[in-house]
């Protein structure tokens, strides 16, 4: 599969509860900076993210997360 172009990314798309049976399935889409935060509960989350460059090509990674507990400090 081609892979996103770095110097030319049109957007992130984030998808915080991603299942591989279901698809991709964006919960939210951000310009240029890719930056992003959420909140989570204790458990365990897929978390996808979709970088689409200038030329249409797209890449898909997906991180394991596992909450335990409340974050102090």
């Amino acid at each position: 599969m081609p892979r996103a172009n770095d110097a030319g990314i049109e957007f992130y798309a984030w998808d915080f509860n991603y299942d591989a049976e279901q698809g991709f399935k964006a919960t939210i889409m951000i310009d240029k900076d890719g930056k992003q935060s959420h909140k989570f509960k204790t458990g365990s989350f897929q978390i996808a993210v979709k970088v689409v460059d200038n030329d249409g090509l797209e890449s898909l990674e997906v991180v394991y997360l596992k909450v335990n507990g409340k974050v102090t400090g």
